[in-house]
């Protein structure tokens, strides 16, 4: 035997090596065998946990399925409005459709979903809205029958919610999908801020909802906490409304004669009134501004545009948001930016602004980081400075990205994407020159 083995050595070798390749090949099968006898049931409890994460697992793929299909990516239509909150997007449409892209992890978007998107998709069950403003991490719409919907963040109350129980910042409910604010069937315009959210009313009266520096409880007394209700707030002595602007903490609305009222806290916002610190939660006239056609409230600093075409603005000046030149001042009153004529609406961002001028020119100014200012490059600019080639029919500043409706009802935007909030995929971390959102032209 041992003659033979030593004969054909290389033969048992292979053999050796055939036999470990079957037992590795078949190792579990072999375990299992061995073990079968003893091998111990799983416990209930895991097996449950087991089932739960399967179960979460699938409503994970079935909201993949249901967020961003094919079918709600957006035509290339024409829209009428586009609005920035602060990592994402939505445009109102022509014919009633929002559609919205950017940021979704608190259901901004209102895709019933919470999954970022960085191209345009159609919100579904809304249809025939008017009008719609996007404040830091919400939205809400007006819809043509007079009701208004939101959705996005819940924080404050801001969606218009009634089933919490607490008011507090930690105790909120976010929505993903649109949902009704109690209390509208005549809305006609809606402004929305960080912490409130309020509508014009087709008699010329603003309701409001929410919380912030406005400190709604004032005008009616009630404590939220009561019973956990939610309550709509006629905003008093406000009437003859024709536009309003939310803010961080102040509101101002524009009176059908071209007078300017405005409510809320004192921050960056002093002395706008001969009574002294604007400090007042009814709203209260501004005895130096005449004949207003627009105004935007920003974080700290509020601009209004007059109907000479002119512009003058208030409230912190740092970072050069004035546009004449200073770094880091501060005016109580409003004042004009002798930069500035010939001009039809205004737009205040967190740290930037531009202006649209009769012509449908753009001029930006202020923080130019990521390309915000659609000049180019991410420049500070002290004073205003025109986007090249761009006409535009509306435009609005978010915090680090601004968009615009263009003459041919067309959107672009330029700034910050990394959240997608461009809609465009290829304008990578930021875009420094305005870009269209990509919008699919033969999709259902």
């Amino acid at each position: 035997m041992i003659k033979y083995f030593k004969k054909h050595k290389i033969g048992l070798i292979i053999w050796i090596i055939f036999i470990i390749f079957i037992v590795i090949s078949n190792i579990n099968s072999i375990i299992y065998v061995f073990n079968a006898p003893h091998e111990k049931k799983i416990p209930e409890k895991y097996l449950i946990i087991q089932q739960e994460t399967l179960k979460k697992q699938k409503d994970y793929l079935k909201k993949l399925e249901i967020c961003g299909n094919s079918d709600d990516i957006v035509d290339n239509i024409k829209f009428k409005k586009v609005v920035t909150g602060k990592d994402f997007t939505c445009a109102l449409s022509l014919n009633g459709d929002v559609a919205c892209w950017g940021a979704n992890d608190k259901g901004q978007l209102g895709l019933g979903c919470n999954l970022d998107k960085d191209i345009p998709y159609r919100i579904k069950n809304l249809e025939g809205a008017v009008d719609i403003s996007a404040g830091i991490d919400h939205v809400c719409a007006v819809i043509k029958d007079g009701t208004v919907k939101c959705w996005g963040s819940g924080e404050y109350r801001k969606l218009g919610q009634k089933e919490l129980k607490s008011f507090s910042k930690e105790k909120y409910k976010n929505s993903n999908t649109p949902i009704l604010v109690e209390g509208f069937s005549d809305a006609i315009l809606v402004s929305v801020g960080d912490k409130s959210s309020c509508a014009v009313i087709k008699d010329g009266t603003v309701k409001c909802w929410g919380e912030g520096g406005l400190d709604l409880r004032h005008f009616n007394k009630v404590d939220y906490d009561i019973d956990g209700e939610m309550v709509v707030i006629p905003i008093i002595n406000l009437v003859n409304v024709v536009k309003i602007s939310v803010g961080d903490n102040v509101a101002c609305a524009i009176i059908k004669d071209g007078t300017v009222k405005c409510w809320g806290d004192d921050y960056g916002y002093k002395k706008i009134n001969k009574k002294g610190p604007f400090y007042d939660y009814e709203p209260i006239i501004f005895e130096y501004l005449k004949k207003v056609q627009d105004i935007s409230v920003g974080h700290d600093h509020v601009c209004a545009v007059i109907q000479d075409g002119t512009v003058k603005c208030w409230g912190s000046g740092s970072m050069s948001r004035f546009g004449d030149g200073r770094l880091n001042t501060r005016e109580d009153y409003p004042f004009k930016i002798k930069e500035l004529n010939n001009i039809e609406s205004v737009t205040v961002g967190r740290s930037h602004t531009c202006v649209e001028g009769i012509s449908g020119d753009t001029k930006c100014w202020s923080s130019g980081g990521y390309g915000k200012l659609g000049n180019g490059n991410t420049n500070y600019e002290k004073y205003p400075k025109i986007i090249s080639g761009l006409k535009v029919k509306q435009i609005d500043a978010g915090v680090n990205h601004t968009c615009a409706i263009i003459k041919d009802g067309t959107v672009k935007c330029w700034g910050a994407n990394i959240r997608g909030q461009i809609g465009n995929p290829s304008a990578f971390y930021a875009q420094l020159d305005p870009i269209n959102p990509l919008f699919y032209p033969n999709s259902k």
